[in-house]
């Protein structure tokens, strides 16, 4: 955990917080373009970080947190932000004009920004991906000489002293790489010393290299207050024996401390391929001691933003169906930049350790399959699909095993008819037909491959898609890969038969048998509540019902009706009174420049920017403004005196710069300032003005006012 004040820790699981964030993206030339949330596209920030990629509690992982933002950055060449930096920080108010500020991570471009008009989304990760450079080396040392040698050859800064690694696990123990093990790249390098410590790999806030063992320290009580979502497991997961392999010999070796628990599969680590067997058996005996003084309780969980929170934190959820003193290890962590945060801990059940579905595939694999082959599995689509403009749906579907380390090939071949989409012009009486384009997404193991898109463009007709694409696959594991088209401007119909792909790799393997495992998708149409934001009143009764014994059942994902019913939500349940404006209500109240109803909507009529805007309204109090359009092409500006001047907010009220091709507040912006901000301004009367951007659509303006109970 990033340390912090105690006014901040009382202040972030308060009732009513007050944050803010904001940060910088420099160029490789030293050009610094600083943005806010007045820039940063509502919806868009999003912090991944995860240090067991699989299901189980693992060590040796090195995590590379990934950072998804669009921003708002006019006249910039989306080349020149290509290998520069991003700086992200978190401020909470934690007292009346004083702010605690959080590092959220430096983070690299590593691949050319998107760019649509003056928007810009980057892709970026921190410097964990310094350490993707081949190694090939011998070395012998202790574990701090080892990272500092990595941590030299990759220009990344070591973050820990020798001191702090010597207190580790086996943190004194001199080792070697084993050359007849070949370790790919530094990054490999680091991964197999975080194990031989039983630690995991991170990169700090602060740009450094960390590792980190598990512990059992609690960083943080999460009572219910501060939750809004948490789904524990009904076990504990916690590892009582070890199984490495031991290359010289080619023999697996398993220490069991005692029986219960879980077996760590650490398979073959080139740090621990040690001749003399007291010693390679001392290294594992200190791991699985190391292992099996922690049990964690598997969960998911939603809770409010705390970027001071990191991985490897330990979590004690308390109060309703949560046990006390049952601790969890936040192994990944999704953080929305001004939304809540993701929380979840791995781990499998030691109840069900006989034999795993993995490990039974895995069994089956090895006595099907010669380790050194290369193996082709084929897929055909076994039913007709179709997708339709605008639509997703999976095309190929492969579940495979891997025997031993294996670099993976797939190549698909999909036959479909693309049938353009047209656009009717009443004005010239004339259809117009445009090229179709078809957008491929690739899931590995369920994980977005978000390296590589391809995207096509067609005509009308029978066309042929060719995909490729390449990876590394673990040893010993269950995994898919899957591949997903999205259709814009046409349709897709591929016939029965016609979506043709196989995967290839040594040591990869399938079993034609049914293995018990049923997949299962199904897609539901949003619900649109929209309609109902009007004034109401409503009383809320809980009480406790007895469960019937269900004839079927079926699970799915809970319906959250919180943010589109309520703007905000404390110990009692109000509402607001609002001055709606849209097409379907009082759309000739409007005053139109450029700008026409298409349908429920407000368009641009020609070209360059419409503008649409609401009548003077009378209030006393504004609590909130919100809007509906499409994505980002919408900007606002307000007046408070009937159209005589005009203001937008950024970090204050000012005035908009209309010398800007773009100028005004995107609406989360514009939702986002208090009540107390909009009294700095209001004098009874307010206006709203949209500023349509070329394509843009506005359905509705709701002006939220007093509140009533």
């Amino acid at each position: 955990m990033y340390p912090v004040s105690e006014l901040y820790l009382e202040k972030i699981t308060g009732h009513s917080v007050q944050t803010n964030w904001y940060g910088s993206v420099k160029t490789t030339i030293g050009t610094v373009y600083p943005f806010d949330l007045s820039t940063i596209i509502e919806g868009s920030g999003k912090i991944t970080r995860e240090i067991c990629p699989q299901d189980d509690i693992v060590i040796g992982s090195t995590c590379s947190a990934e950072l998804d933002i669009s921003l708002v950055i006019p006249n910039v060449d989306r080349y020149e932000l290509y290998k520069g930096t991003v700086t992200l920080f978190f401020q909470l108010k934690i007292g009346e004009g004083a702010w605690e500020t959080v590092p959220v991570g430096v983070f690299t471009i590593a691949e050319p920004p998107e760019r649509s008009q003056n928007v810009v989304t980057i892709h970026a990760y921190d410097a964990m991906l310094n350490f993707n450079k081949d190694f090939g080396l011998y070395l012998q040392g202790n574990p701090y000489y080892l990272l500092s040698y990595a941590c030299n050859a990759c220009s990344v800064e070591l973050g820990i002293t020798q001191e702090e690694i010597a207190n580790y696990t086996n943190g004194t123990v001199e080792t070697y790489t084993y050359q007849e093990v070949e370790i790919y790249t530094y990054r490999d390098l680091v991964g197999y010393i975080a194990s031989y410590l039983c630690c995991f790999a991170y990169i700090g806030v602060d740009g450094k290299l960390y590792l980190k063992p598990y512990t059992t320290e609690i960083t943080r009580e999460v009572p219910p207050s501060w939750r809004f979502e948490y789904k524990p497991k009904d076990y504990e997961a916690f590892y009582t024996a070890i199984s490495a392999y031991f290359a010289v010999s080619e023999e697996t070796e398993t220490i069991t401390l005692r029986s219960g628990g879980l077996t760590y599969e650490l398979g073959i680590n080139p740090l621990i391929q040690f001749n003399a067997d007291d010693v390679r058996k001392s290294v594992l005996t200190n791991i699985i001691t190391s292992l099996a003084g922690i049990s964690y309780t598997p969960f998911t969980a939603m809770v409010p933003c705390d970027p001071s929170l990191m991985v490897g934190d330990i979590l004690n959820f308390t109060g309703n169906h949560a046990v006390d003193g049952k601790l969890s290890a936040i192994t990944k962590q999704i953080i929305k930049i001004n939304g809540s945060m993701e929380l979840s801990c791995a781990g499998s059940d030691p109840n069900l350790n006989v034999l795993t579905e993995k490990e039974k595939a895995i069994q089956t694999a090895s006595r099907n399959s010669n380790k050194d082959g290369m193996y082709y599995y084929d897929f055909a689509n076994a039913e007709e699909v179709t997708i339709g403009d605008g639509e997703t749906a999976r095309v190929i579907l492969f579940d495979y095993v891997t025997t031993k380390e294996t670099h993976v090939d797939f190549h698909a071949e999909i036959k479909g008819l693309v049938e353009t989409t047209e656009s009717y012009d009443e004005a010239t009486d004339f259809y117009t037909e445009t090229d179709g384009v078809i957008y491929v997404t690739y899931k590995s193991g369920r994980a977005e491959v978000v390296e590589y898109y391809p995207i096509n463009t067609f005509f009308d007709g029978i066309h042929l898609l060719h995909l490729v694409y390449t990876w590394w696959a673990s040893a010993n594991i269950l995994s898919t890969f899957e591949v997903f088209i999205r259709c814009e401007g046409c349709s897709l119909t591929i016939e029965q038969g016609a979506s043709r792909g196989y995967i290839a790799g040594v040591g990869l393997v399938g079993d034609g048998a049914w293995d018990g495992a049923v997949h299962i998708y199904e897609n539901f149409t949003p619900l649109d509540f929209s309609i109902i934001r009007r004034d109401f009143e409503d009383e809320v009764e809980s009480s406790f019902h007895t469960p019937l014994a269900p004839a079927a059942s079926e699970s799915m994902v809970r319906h959250n009706f919180f943010s589109v019913i309520f703007k905000d939500f404390t110990e009692s349940v109000g509402a607001s009174r609002l001055h709606r404006f849209s097409v379907a209500y009082n759309a000739n109240d409007m005053r139109y420049e450029n700008a026409m109803v298409s349908g429920n909507n407000w368009v641009v009529e020609t070209s360059g920017l419409g503008f649409v805007t609401t009548p003077d309204c009378e209030v006393d109090q504004i609590l909130t403004i919100t809007s509906k359009h499409s994505g980002n092409d919408v900007a606002y500006i307000v007046s408070f005196d009937g159209g005589e001047t005009w203001w937008t907010y950024a970090n204050g009220w000012v005035e908009p710069d209309y010398t800007q091709d773009v100028y005004g507040m995107f609406e989360g912006t514009m939702r986002s300032i208090t009540s107390e901000q909009w009294a700095e301004k209001l004098n009874g009367t307010i206006m709203v003005r949209a500023i349509l951007i070329e394509n843009a659509t506005l359905t509705d303006i709701q002006i939220y006012t007093e509140v009533y109970q």
